[in-house]
């Protein structure tokens, strides 16, 4: 596999300087192993009104089904009425295909959350390992659905991943708001792996009251991770 690093943010196109600060490098120690995430602020946007749509699901329309029940599941679960929702994105040399059906239902899934009221707003964490070295982004929360959209498709797949290390950085560096519940949703096409453990971090989502839902493999500590932090768990599509 390729040993050059490949990042979202040097993959983004059809975003300018302008619009994309410059991301201010942070590091952060989490106890086993002080790891640097790469902080990239997106300006804010007006709010666009969206046109609510109810598509019938097909039982092959993996991705989208998972994505409109997590949305389901949030509108259940919230209490304030705001909702601060994070992919954590499997950057790695086999995601492609996956990251690419997010970013075709992603906005089937805030139809959901609009429809039910909920003032949400997205996040996105890619993640992947080259060579020993973990890279990590964050581009910070917005209401901006074709910003998202294209941060999502512009992403370069390579090298490994270290799923547990990301959700490690992403529960300390994420600036949610003071009163919105916190959603991150995990894709990831292999096992969860990194400095944690699996239980290590179930508790610091329990802690940061966070919900990981998980679409991934079929694997108990994928299922672990998703039930015991309030999060539900799917099958990656094929």
């Amino acid at each position: 596999e390729s040993s050059l690093p490949s990042t979202a943010a040097e993959g983004l196109q059809g975003i300018s300087s302008d619009t994309l600060a410059r991301p201010a490098s942070a590091s952060t120690s989490l106890g086993k192993r002080s790891m640097s995430a790469k902080i990239i602020s997106l300006p804010p946007v007006p709010v666009r009104p969206i046109n609510i749509v109810k598509p019938e699901r097909k039982k092959t329309d993996g991705m989208d089904n998972a994505l409109s029940a997590i949305a389901e599941h949030i509108a259940d679960m919230n209490k304030t009425g705001k909702e601060d929702l994070v992919f954590v994105i499997d950057a790695s040399g086999s995601m492609e295909k996956y990251i690419i059906a997010v970013a075709n239902y992603l906005v089937r899934m805030a139809n959901v959350l609009v429809e039910t009221g909920i003032d949400y707003t997205f996040g996105i964490l890619t993640f992947n390992r080259i060579g020993r070295n973990n890279q990590i982004e964050i581009f910070e929360q917005t209401k901006d659905l074709e910003q998202c959209n294209r941060i999502l498709r512009a992403i370069k797949c390579d090298g490994d991943e270290r799923a547990l290390d990301a959700i490690a950085e992403g529960l300390s560096k994420v600036k949610f708001r003071p009163d919105a519940n916190r959603t991150f949703v995990l894709v990831t096409n292999e096992n969860l792996t990194g400095i944690y453990s699996t239980e290590e971090i179930i508790q610091q989502s329990k802690e940061s009251v966070t919900k990981v839902n998980v679409i991934g493999i079929n694997d108990p500590k994928h299922k672990e991770l998703a039930e015991q932090t309030g999060g539900l768990w799917f099958q990656a599509p094929e």
